[in-house]
C-alpha cells in the first residue's frame, strides 16, 4: 500500500506544484475524504495538432471536481461514494470565436436511473448536463450544425478524481509540464496512491473475469464495468 487517504495534506502538496505553472484552482470546501466544487484552470495550451476547426489557436481546460469516499474500501476495492468529474475544453480563433468540446466522467452508482444502452458503471461520456446553460452563456454560441452530442456511446474508463483528472489532463495537454511533475517525487507519490485505491481494484476486478483466484467479495463485478464481457 501507498498510504492511506488524506485529501487536505495531499492538495497542499499539488497545489503548489500547480501554482508554479499558473495552474489555478478555486474550491469551497475540502476534508481527509471529500471535497466540493474544485475548478481547476489550465490556461493558454496550443491547440493539439489536427484540432478541427483548423483555425483553433489555443484551448483553456477546465476541470470540475466533487467527489466524497469510504475510506474503510481505500485500497480494497473502488472507494467512489460520489463522483462529479466535468472537463470542459474552450478552443479559440485569432478572432477570439469560442468552439467548445465538454466530457464528463461518470459514476454508474447504486440507485441511478437504469438505461436500455450498454452502460458501464464507470464510463466517459461526451457532453454535460449544463450544455443548454453553458450554450446560453458562451460567446457566439455553440454551432449546433457543427455539433452532434448524443448520449451514447459511453466509454468505460477507470475510476478518477482530482489528483488523477489533473495528471491525466495533464499528460494529454502540457507534455512539457507533464514530465515535470513526473519528476517530482512528492508528486510521483500522491498519483501513486490514488492509482493504487482506484485503478488497482478496477483492473483487478476486470482481470478477475479470466483469472477466478482473483476473484473477492470485495471487488467490483467485471461485467459491470465493461457490460461487453460475455
Amino acid at each position: 500500500m501507498t498510504g492511506q487517504m488524506n485529501f487536505i495534506t495531499d492538495y497542499s502538496i499539488i497545489e503548489k506544484l500547480l501554482r508554479k505553472y499558473k495552474i489555478t484552482v478555486k474550491s469551497k470546501s475540502k476534508t481527509k475524504d471529500s471535497y466540493d466544487d474544485f475548478s481547476i484552470q489550465f490556461p493558454n495550451i496550443p491547440a493539439p495538432p489536427h484540432t478541427f476547426p483548423a483555425k483553433v489557436e489555443e484551448i483553456t481546460i477546465e476541470l470540475l471536481v466533487s467527489a466524497s469516499f469510504d475510506t474503510l474500501k481505500w485500497g480494497v476495492s473502488i472507494p467512489i461514494i460520489s463522483l462529479h468529474f466535468q472537463v470542459n475544453i474552450t478552443g479559440y480563433d485569432s478572432s477570439a470565436e469560442e468552439y467548445h468540446l465538454f466530457f464528463h466522467l461518470d459514476p454508474n452508482l447504486a440507485g441511478s436511473p437504469k438505461s436500455p444502452y450498454v452502460h458501464p458503471n464507470l464510463h466517459i461520456q461526451l457532453g454535460t448536463k449544463e450544455l443548454k446553460q453553458i450554450r446560453n452563456l458562451s460567446k457566439g454560441g455553440v454551432y449546433e450544425g457543427w455539433i452532434l452530442v448524443t448520449e451514447t456511446p459511453r466509454f468505460a474508463h477507470h475510476p478518477m478524481e482530482l489528483f488523477l483528472g489533473i495528471d491525466f489532463i495533464a499528460g494529454n495537454f502540457y507534455p512539457d509540464i507533464y514530465n515535470s511533475l513526473r519528476s517530482d517525487h512528492n508528486y510521483i507519490t500522491i498519483i501513486k496512491r490514488y492509482q493504487e485505491a482506484l485503478l488497482k481494484p478496477y483492473y483487478l476486478s476486470l482481470a478477475s473475469y479470466w483469472d477466478s483466484s482473483l476473484k473477492s467479495s470485495s471487488l467490483d463485478s467485471p461485467t459491470n464495468l465493461l457490460p461487453y464481457l460475455c
